[in-house]
């Protein structure tokens, strides 16, 4: 549990992110986590901030599909327990090439490319 409003996200917190966004948005296997980080809050909540007070806890996640190659944004309230969120992340389309560029080559009895080690969830 977070004691301030800049704590870093916990590992419960990194876990709630994933499961919100595979309930919520049907991020699933097939699906890859380029990352889950705090989203900050504003300063003024920051400099109002009494400790033992509530803390609203948003996370900022960038995934994509691996069937499509499409990535996303997301914005997942944390407190709320839902995505405030979810846009097309045009910008992070490259992720899906990562494997492509570090010299990974697709299996020869799916042709998928192989996905990182480690997942989040």
């Amino acid at each position: 549990m977070s004691t301030h409003p800049l704590d870093p996200l916990s590992t419960e917190e990194f876990r709630q992110a994933a499961a919100i966004l595979r309930r919520d948005r049907g991020v699933g296997d097939r699906w890859r986590v380029a990352s889950i980080e705090l989203r900050e809050p504003s300063k003024q909540t920051v400099r109002d901030f009494e400790p033992g007070g509530p803390i609203i806890r948003e996370a900022l996640v960038v995934c994509w599909n691996r069937d499509d190659g499409q990535a996303f944004k997301a914005v997942v309230s944390l407190t709320e327990d839902r995505v405030l969120s979810w846009e097309p992340a045009r910008d992070h389309r490259y992720l899906a090439d990562i494997p492509r560029h570090l010299g990974l080559s697709r299996r020869a009895d799916t042709g998928e490319v192989p996905g990182p080690p480690d997942r989040v969830g």
